[in-house]
């Protein structure tokens, strides 16, 4: 199926492929200690219809390394995309959660509110950045002629967690989460200091 999808671009004049390699969950195989295959997590009998398909091949090879395989073969550029704020989280999504995010709470990002936002990982934490670079750095050993680094999906990346806000509160006297209005260079600074902490998130994937 995969060599298929690949077969089929090449066709109609695709010059690259971009290849799904996660969300909170892998979509090829891991030598990583603490990662998750997807579905791992999810009974076998409580697998979703839609997602057989993928637990088959899963266990059979890695869907990863065989569309290198295949992307070499016709000289084709493959970008591995890996989502970086999709954990999913809730009760029936077990087999979209990975270990690392449903067992780590306190990582979890905060809402407005003050409740947890069960889908996303605070990146002010060091082990939230690493598990997430750990993965990349894999995904690019493996083989693949770039990363592509998905943030749209599920914004905004960060939120409210204390350890965000208690260093702004700090820093700036205001409290983010009491700013209400429908001006946006009232949110300026604040967006501007967590955009800041993605963008040191980069740089250290760089190096």
């Amino acid at each position: 199926a995969s060599d298929k999808c690949i077969e089929d671009q090449f066709a109609i004049g695709f010059d690259q492929i971009v290849w799904d390699c996660g969300r909170s969950t892998l979509n090829y195989w891991s030598d990583l200690p603490n990662t998750t295959r997807s579905l791992e997590r999810c009974g076998k009998d409580a697998i979703p219809k839609a997602w057989k398909a993928l637990h088959t091949v899963l266990n059979q090879t890695c869907p990863l390394r065989r569309a290198i395989k295949v992307c070499r073969e016709r000289n084709m550029p493959i970008l591995g995309r890996l989502c970086m704020q999709r954990h999913y989280g809730s009760p029936g999504s077990q087999g979209d959660t990975s270990r690392f995010a449903a067992g780590n709470p306190q990582l979890h990002e905060v809402n407005k509110n003050g409740t947890m936002s069960l889908d996303k990982l605070c990146y002010a934490f060091d082990e939230v950045q690493q598990e997430r670079i750990d993965i990349l750095l894999e995904i690019q050993r493996i083989g693949v002629d770039a990363l592509l680094l998905d943030w749209c999906r599920q914004t905004p990346i960060l939120k409210y967690h204390p350890a965000l806000v208690d260093p702004y509160i700090k820093k700036t006297g205001v409290d983010p989460r009491k700013i209400d209005t429908s001006n946006p260079d009232d949110y300026k600074e604040w967006f501007q200091y967590r955009a800041d902490v993605l963008t040191r998130f980069v740089r250290k994937l760089r190096l």
